[in-house]
């Protein structure tokens, strides 16, 4: 059963002045990003069943037999992943429905701002991770703000997370990894189904149509204004997203997309703490996908032509524009002892832009970040050259092979997974090439205990702090991103269903682009020298590291399951003053979630999380000598609590079913704190230094979900 979400409500904190702008402050910084400016661990069970076996479609309630259907797993998930799939990606307390956001919920995942879908993995930065579905690569899986998705939640058949340690058949990326796999459609007849949020509304449609053709078309248009009203007036969002599916024996055809556009009013100068202007953004993309998985006697081939168009920008449609065709295929040999892979793929692509106005120095906390990273210079239509790096016209060429193999011996006792990959990059007269190795060693010395050893190297070029449309393979002269490390795991099956992990963990992370400081510039990375505009103003290049442990207690079956995961971790980059914490890090992060089937068709959902704050700097005296040596992320900000309950409840009838879900996401009303006020607008006044707590800058919220749907 799909949840969703229904309204919402906001309460500023009345330690903050201006709190109708401070509310806004990240929402803000979001806005000009947009534009520009579980777990390691054994290849679990799905569900109580083997990845390949045959399911229960799991967009059904369970019922008669006029619901009842079976589908095959598109793939068996990676080894190294923990997968999530069916009827509990779509019921967890706290993802709003939406299985892709199931990855707040796992360990060694640190959400910096709780309630957006902005993740980090293992202390690297959200801007390395990358998102596959059905092999394609996406720019991004999540709508702005409160927007769930970019798939409809039905369709989502199976979510593979691989932290990291995953082999060579994913490339291009130095964090995690998310794969999500979609269904076809049923082969018991035609279907329809429709869902009503308080915010958006959504429908699925399923055909079985002459020769063995299946259909499924799906979307989602949104209305979200009147819950972003709550938080702040001045915001507006909009958005839709299609998607369309043909399956006929080993070819499937898809098409898809998705649009936001986000727009923040200008504020009031005299009377708030900062300058706000008028903000316009807009992203979309589209994919077209032409796929064949034939068997060629022993060999299995995955093959697939892929066109595609990304955008970001103003609501006006200027800005960055990515158009390219992309081609891959890979080899599948499988024997007793031995499973062989073998891929290609390459990517063509054509840039072009059209330069806008961002206003972003009018912005306050972004204001003294600029100094000589901006251009002066002007566009042709007279505005500032935000665009920078990212300006003009330019081809893109990415090309990649890798080969893995899985070797098994002693009955399956013994793993090993030994692979390699070559990506190449080129776009404006320069080229690069990254040759990543990568490991993996499993032994099971009894039926209750797995260990598992998996590391290698991970690169991938030069990106924005957050994935975002259209911008890529840009700025190669500063050279590929890396990152090396290991991680070890262990896992124990209990009594009674349940399986314990540990898993410890170390990366070095090399040539990373991090987020600028925001609203300070203490021990600040310089701005890229040899970028320009939006791109310098916005990115930092530094080097860094991250180590940890990560525990789960999870049960997959049975009326009563989920998982209580505990992660203990520490993220740094090397500063100007030093070695100090990330920006994203978060020492303390627990996640215990319970889904609880009752009598009646009735499914109760709880999830507890709890997080510790993420590092913010305060100066230690009344003057700086030297910005650069000062100790930056010298405190913390409050921990979180959060509280998310669900329930839903299904009625099953001869030909349609009906079913009601209720969700409310942080029901502890817990305060999310954004940032620390700079100490010279909190000393206009006051006689003196405030303390942390008497500067920080956030709101309450609660996030009630109702909604209903309804099919056959």
């Amino acid at each position: 059963m799909r949840s969703g979400a229904g309204g919402a409500m906001a309460a500023r904190s009345g330690s903050v002045a201006s709190g109708q702008v401070t509310a806004c402050r990240w929402v803000v910084l979001l806005a000009c990003l947009v534009w520009g400016g579980g777990r390691a661990g054994h290849a679990q069970a799905v569900d109580g069943v083997d990845a390949g076996d045959e399911v229960t479609a799991p967009a059904r309630p369970r019922g008669r037999g006029v619901f009842q259907t079976t589908v095959r797993l598109p793939r068996p998930p990676p080894a190294d992943a923990m997968s999530i799939a069916g009827e509990t990606a779509r019921t967890l307390p706290g993802a709003l429905g939406d299985p892709l956001r199931i990855l707040a919920l796992l360990p060694g995942v640190a959400s910096p701002l709780p309630g957006l879908p902005l993740y980090a993995v293992r202390g690297a930065s959200p801007g390395t991770s990358g998102f596959f579905l059905d092999g394609m690569r996406l720019p991004e899986l999540f709508h702005l703000l409160v927007g769930g998705g970019v798939v409809h939640a039905e369709l989502v058949d199976q979510v593979d997370f691989l932290p990291s340690g995953y082999d060579a058949r994913f490339g291009r990326a130095a964090g995690g990894i998310v794969s999500a796999s979609t269904r076809p459609a049923r082969t018991d007849g035609q279907h329809f189904e429709a869902q009503l949020r308080v915010f958006d509304v959504a429908g699925l449609l399923e055909l079985k149509l002459p020769w063995g053709v299946r259909i499924t078309a799906s979307g989602h248009y949104g209305y979200p204004g009147p819950i972003l009203s709550a938080i702040d007036s001045r915001i507006s969002l909009d958005y839709w997203d299609y998607q369309f599916r043909l399956d006929w024996r080993w070819l499937t055809v898809q098409v898809l997309g998705a649009f936001d556009a986000l727009e923040l009013g200008s504020g009031n100068a005299a009377s708030d703490d900062e300058r706000i202007s008028a903000q316009s953004t807009r992203i979309l993309f589209h994919r077209v996908q032409v796929r064949a998985r034939p068997m060629l006697g022993p060999v299995q081939l995955d093959a697939a032509l892929v066109l595609g168009l990304d955008e970001a920008g103003d609501r006006s449609g200027r800005g960055v524009h990515k158009k390219f065709a992309s081609a891959r295929a890979q080899l599948h040999l499988k024997r007793t002892w031995l499973s062989l892979f073998a891929g290609a793929d390459a990517e063509l692509s054509y840039f072009s832009s059209e330069n806008f106005e961002l206003s972003l120095r009018k912005l306050r906390f972004i204001y003294d970040l600029e100094g000589p990273a901006r251009t002066s210079s002007t566009g042709t239509d007279g505005n500032l050259d935000e665009l920078g790096d990212l300006g003009g016209n330019r081809l893109g060429v990415v090309g990649g092979a890798f080969v893995h193999s899985e070797l098994t011996f002693l009955d399956r006792r013994v793993q090993v997974h030994m692979g390699a990959r070559l990506d190449v990059y080129h776009s404006d007269g320069v080229t690069l090439i990254g040759v990543d190795p990568r490991m993996q060693l499993q032994v099971r010395p009894t039926d209750w205990l797995t260990l598992r050893l998996s590391g290698g190297l991970y690169q991938q070029p030069p990106l924005f702090p957050l994935l975002l449309p259209g911008i890529d393979t840009f700025a190669l002269k500063l050279g590929l991103q890396r990152s090396t490390g290991a991680a070890l795991t262990q896992e124990v099956k209990l009594p009674l269903g349940f399986v314990a992990l540990a898993t410890g963990y170390t990366q070095r992370f090399h040539n990373f682009t991090d987020m600028p400081p925001i609203g300070v510039r203490t021990c600040a990375a310089p701005p890229p020298a040899s970028l320009r505009g939006t791109a310098a103003t916005l990115v930092r290049v530094t080097d860094g590291q991250a180590y940890g442990m990560e525990l789960m207690l999870r049960r997959q079956t049975g009326r009563i399951s989920g998982w209580l995961a505990y992660t203990l971790s520490r993220s740094e980059r090397e500063l100007p003053c030093g070695l100090r914490p990330a920006d994203y890090d978060q020492t303390h992060i627990l996640n215990a979630v319970v889904q609880v089937r009752l009598p009646a068709k009735i499914d109760l959902g709880l999830r507890f999380y709890v997080a510790s704050g993420r590092p913010d700097t305060i100066d230690e005296g009344p003057i700086w000598r030297d910005e650069r040596l000062a100790v930056r992320n010298n405190v913390r900000l409050p921990t979180f609590f959060e509280l998310d309950v669900r329930l839903d409840k299904t009625w099953v009838f001869r030909r349609f079913f009906l079913s009601a879900f209720v969700e409310v996401v942080n029901a502890t009303f817990s305060r999310t704190v954004f940032y620390l006020n700079a100490e010279d607008a909190d000393m206009q006044g006051s006689g003196g230094a405030r303390s942390p707590a008497d500067r920080e800058v956030g709101f309450r919220w609660l996030l009630p979900s109702l909604g209903l749907r309804g099919g056959f």
